[in-house]
């Protein structure tokens, strides 16, 4: 190894060795560097995901918690509008509240407004009732207290001389799910 020749060839070797060894550990370095930035893409990813899934679920628990708390009011609300297929019955209990108040009745117009999507429509009665005056107040009384939502348009009330009984008409109005 006395000889400058053979020291040049093995420092070369030596060289090119060790310029391998580099390339190969630089080459490691960038492997490592990109999987742990994919796999620090992967985490925040991830993490964003669960951030949008807790906000879904806090969502959903309030709308569920909004609907056990307002069931009673919903329940109530929808008692006051005729549902689909009872204005028979609603009339029916009309007439009943007739008798319930000692007077003679009998419904003489229906009109039908039909509901549009969600909105309920109109059923519109005219009434005529014929009794006592405490009687035929009391029925109109018993009409606006039922158990739905029902707006009285007009009212007249007299006596007749002929029947000798006070007799009357209204108009009213309830909502209704019913369609004409």
């Amino acid at each position: 190894m006395n000889d400058p020749r053979q020291a040049n060839a093995v420092s070369k070797a030596h060289l090119i060795l060790a310029s391998l060894f580099l390339a190969g550990a630089l080459a490691l370095f960038g492997i490592v560097v990109f999987q742990v930035s994919s796999s620090e893409s992967a985490v925040v990813d991830a993490s964003l995901s669960l951030a949008d899934k807790r906000a879904q679920e806090q969502a959903l628990e309030s709308a569920v918690r909004v609907a056990s708390e307002t069931k009673t009011q919903r329940s109530a609300l929808q008692n006051l509008v005729i549902p689909k297929g009872g204005s028979g019955a609603f009339i029916a209990s009309v007439e009943s509240l007739a008798a319930e108040a000692g007077v003679s009745s009998s419904v003489f117009s229906v009109d039908a407004q039909a509901p549009r999507g969600d909105t309920p429509g109109t059923l519109t009665l005219s009434v005529q009732y014929s009794g006592s005056y405490a009687g035929g107040v009391r029925f109109l009384r018993l009409v606006e207290t039922m158990p739905a939502s029902v707006s009285v348009s007009s009212f007249s009330l007299g006596y007749s001389t002929v029947s000798k009984k006070w007799e009357g008409t209204f108009q009213f109005s309830a909502l209704s799910y019913d369609s004409p």
